[in-house]
């Protein structure tokens, strides 16, 4: 069989979906051996691994194709191994998503429907924007961070933090029966905790202020939470943030929103409030805690940028 790549590299998460990655691994595992495929792989053992693995690679040698057996936020940890002060360190190198996680909100990018095994051997591929986070760090240059598909302020922050503590008693039970149901149960303990904040957006230059806010996501995929999404947003290599906000209401008011998330309506909402860009500014009275593809990455103020079609994916 000739194959379309040099190499192929991969990396699995045992603790991807709620610990169904390994089950997905050792059946992609299985169908790569009897194909006779060569590969190279490495488990994650821990938080953070996936991004020293594709550091330790990409320093190391050429590597045409990676593969992460994963969810988002194992991407995104392979991602941020791949970029070193706003570069990538082998941008001719094809990723492949090789759905595994919860909410594989990166699959619905682009839909085609193709398994792992139609993605390793296949040649279609996209560029797509990469969003960067730069925080301040006392006394050294910005602390930057890189995300895929977005990136939260507020409760939905604070309702994917809950959503990955999911991982032990009934609350991984739930989530392995119904990613949907456990999202709207850490929506609803992130509702009942979440403090309204102002926050000043500085978008292309444009100042924004907002009295009060409870939530505010800077995105390049419309879909977030497994089956949430937005009804409006970028393309995958436009060079724009989707930025959405939604002012302060009342919790109650909150909870009524979590339907129109599921309906993709949010934004119709009075309360919702969309625009784009290609730098975002943002400024709160005190530090708020900033998730990005599912992971929590740091506390405002931040920097917002987009470095273009900088990564290559096969899809």
């Amino acid at each position: 069989m000739e194959l379309p790549f040099r190499n192929l590299h991969l990396i699995w998460n045992p603790a991807a979906g709620g610990h169904r990655g390994e089950e997905r691994w050792l059946t992609l595992k299985t169908e790569l051996d009897r194909r006779g495929i060569p590969y190279v792989v490495q488990q994650t053992e821990e938080p953070g691994h996936a991004t020293r693995i594709v550091r330790e690679w990409l320093e190391k040698e050429e590597v045409d194709r990676l593969g992460i057996v994963g969810g988002d936020g194992t991407f995104n940890e392979a991602v941020n191994g791949a970029f070193r002060d706003g570069k990538n360190l082998q941008p001719d190198c094809r990723w492949m998503y090789l759905a595994a996680g919860s909410s594989c909100d990166f699959e619905k990018k682009f839909s085609t429907g193709h398994s792992s095994m139609e993605k390793i051997l296949g040649t279609e591929e996209r560029s797509i924007d990469i969003g960067a986070i730069a925080q301040e760090s006392a006394g050294s240059a910005p602390d930057t961070t890189y995300f895929v598909n977005n990136s939260s302020i507020g409760v939905i922050s604070l309702a994917n933090d809950k959503f990955n503590a999911m991982t032990t008693g009934w609350t991984l039970w739930v989530k392995r029966i119904s990613v949907d149901l456990a999202a709207i149960l850490a929506g609803l303990q992130a509702i009942g905790e979440t403090t309204p904040s102002p926050v000043v957006l500085t978008l292309d230059g444009d100042r924004i202020e907002v009295p009060e806010f409870s939530n505010l996501t800077i995105y390049k995929t419309r879909y977030f939470g497994g089956g949430m999404a937005y009804n409006r947003g970028p393309e995958p290599a436009d060079g724009r943030f989707g930025v959405a906000w939604i002012e302060a209401a009342s919790r109650w008011k909150l909870t009524r929103l979590i339907p129109t998330l599921y309906t993709g309506t949010v934004l119709e909402r009075e309360e919702a409030h969309y625009r784009e860009g290609r730098t975002i500014e943002v400024n709160t009275p005190a530090p708020m805690v900033i998730e990005a593809d599912g992971q929590v990455v740091g506390t405002t103020p931040a920097h917002y940028s987009l470095l273009p079609k900088a990564l290559k994916v096969i899809i």
